[in-house]
């Protein structure tokens, strides 16, 4: 296992949270099964018994929100704003998968950048790869935008529903949230062919992460984790600050900065140290510490 802590000067100035869970619409467009989505269609009749094209064809219409359009929630007044970087996360495929929702978010919102990067197939692991890779291209400041599109009613193997959601940071080199370090690694165990073993490999090197940061008052998991760490004889549950909203739902990428977002509204702490944790559950394996000034 291969780990390098990656040390930060950086701060989250501001957390933005454009959308949760499943939107609706007044106006459905109409989606018909193409050759784009007709490979997806077949992923869902394969795994999650037979669906009819119909139904399918609705079940996408409630769907329709794309991840290009929860960006169009940027605050207007980050207009004279330019970026030193634009780093986009995406895992999960649009309904629409033909159009690419960077180029359209550059042609359409009013975000001036000088560099742009995109991310993909990262999935959960995203929340963190995003702001390593950020870390390397800012100067005085950059966004970050994280967005997860859930077309698929698969239930995954840790058990938790997914959500839609889409998280903005931004971030400075002056004044927020300081960053203070962080570290993404690969296991050798895979969570899906080998639970304990990858469960105890990510908690080694929690602790091991974190033996090299301040005094930890609070733990932010992956949503999905908490079945198997809370049960872990290694940590205590106090450790952990548990998200009260949508707390049966994985927001992938943007989860767990949604989770820290409902941790500032709910406490005034200052000078509070927390560690993050995310993966995708396979062998990738994300950790950040921040410090609240």
């Amino acid at each position: 296992m291969s780990k390098l802590i990656t040390p930060s000067s950086m701060y989250i100035e501001s957390i933005y949270q454009f959308s949760l869970t499943n939107p609706s619409f007044e106006n459905k467009q109409d989606i018909r099964l193409n050759k784009y989505l007709r490979p997806l269609f077949k992923v869902e009749n394969y795994y999650n018994g037979p669906v009819s094209e119909a139904s399918y064809e609705n079940k996408l219409s409630t769907l329709a929100l794309k991840s290009r359009d929860f960006t169009f929630d940027i605050p207007m007044d980050k207009k004279n704003k330019i970026y030193d970087c634009l780093v986009y996360a995406q895992s999960t495929p649009n309904y629409r998968s033909l159009n690419s929702p960077l180029a359209y978010i550059l042609n359409h919102t009013s975000i001036n950048t000088k560099k742009v990067l995109g991310i993909t197939h990262l999935d959960n692991a995203a929340g963190i790869e995003a702001l390593i890779l950020g870390s390397h291209y800012i100067k005085s400041n950059a966004l970050i935008i994280m967005t997860e599109n859930v077309i698929s009613s698969i239930l995954p193997a840790h058990g938790m529903n997914l959500g839609h959601a889409t998280v903005g940071l931004e971030l400075s080199n002056k004044k927020g949230i300081k960053v203070e370090s962080m570290i993404s690694f690969t296991t050798d165990s895979d969570f899906y062919e080998d639970t304990n073993s990858f469960i105890k490999e990510l908690t080694e090197a929690y602790f091991s992460f974190a033996s090299h940061n301040k005094a930890v008052d609070k733990i932010i998991i992956q949503n999905s984790l908490s079945g198997y760490l809370f049960a872990n004889e290694r940590f205590e549950v106090n450790d952990f600050y548990i998200r009260e909203e949508n707390n049966t739902v994985d927001f992938q990428s943007s989860d767990i900065w949604l989770s820290l977002q409902e941790f500032l509204i709910k406490n005034e702490s200052k000078n509070a140290c927390i560690n993050m944790i995310t993966t995708n559950f396979r062998h990738k394996v994300c950790m950040c510490s921040i410090r609240i000034l």
